[in-house]
């Protein structure tokens, strides 16, 4: 089965969805070298976006979003969206990496007006970092087999142009996978504080747990190996938030009984 018959319910979507990736195989089979790095961290820039946005807290407006992603908003930038995505766990050390070197081959591109090609000492340096593992590697045609085995095809070791469309393609697929993991993990703001007394609870349950965490040290002392020292420091840490946890619950039950004084 065609996965765009999973990813897509009608027929129009599906053909949708083949026309954009048969548009992306035109522009990179007919652009410029300089052309496809442009048309590149377009598409990575648009799936950040994307990705991002899945993990963030739904928008209130459109005004909402065009602070953080548009003009001067602090994630206008794409290597802005790639470090606030892996530093939020959307990302892995190796997906970073990809991405950043792609964009920096692009920069590459974009900061010199000529003679510079993936030719160019300077880019096949960049290039030398994006050739990606066998085992890595995914099919640009999911419906070529030969046999009932699809086909992955691969550049050849200093065809850096070709390494680079691999491994755009590669980091395309990667952020489509990292969406589909939040797309089930939605987040949603906090609910409002109604009364002062929410701050004292919070902390009681904090509190209660690291007390709970610290007792089962203790008691297994054998099991983590505990030093007569680091027991001693242990149980002082307890009474300490023994002390601490009486002292919110007091703090709780005395914010319902305030005096207000208007001044």
């Amino acid at each position: 089965m065609d996965i765009r018959e999973l990813l897509c319910e009608s027929k129009e979507d599906r053909d949708s969805v083949s026309a954009i990736f048969g548009e992306i195989k035109k522009e990179f089979s007919g652009s410029s070298d300089r052309g496809i790095t442009v048309i590149a961290a377009s598409m990575i820039d648009l799936l950040m976006e994307d990705l991002l946005e899945t993990f963030f807290v739904p928008f209130e407006s459109k005004t909402d979003r065009k602070n953080i992603f548009s003009s001067n908003g602090p994630l206008s930038n794409i290597s802005n969206k790639i470090e606030m995505a892996f530093s939020l766990g959307l990302l892995s050390t190796f997906d970073k990496k990809l991405l950043k070197t792609l964009i920096s081959v692009r920069n590459k591109f974009a900061h010199q007006i000529g003679g510079i090609s993936f030719q160019s000492d300077e880019v096949i340096q960049k290039c030398k970092q994006l050739i990606i593992p066998d085992d890595l590697l995914v099919a640009m045609d999911i419906g070529h087999k030969i046999g009932n085995r699809t086909v992955i095809y691969k550049p050849r070791k200093e065809d850096y142009r070709g390494w680079f469309q691999t491994a755009t393609y590669v980091a395309i697929t990667i952020l489509a996978h990292r969406k589909m993991i939040f797309l089930s993990e939605k987040r949603h703001s906090p609910d409002d504080i109604k009364h002062r007394s929410e701050f004292s609870k919070e902390n009681i349950i904090s509190t209660k747990a690291l007390i709970e965490l610290a007792k089962d040290t203790i008691s297994n002392k054998d099991k983590y190996n505990l030093a007569s020292q680091k027991l001693e420091r242990l149980t002082y840490l307890l009474n300490r938030l023994k002390l601490t946890l009486a002292f919110h619950e007091t703090q709780e039950k005395e914010s319902y009984d305030v005096v207000i004084i208007e001044k």
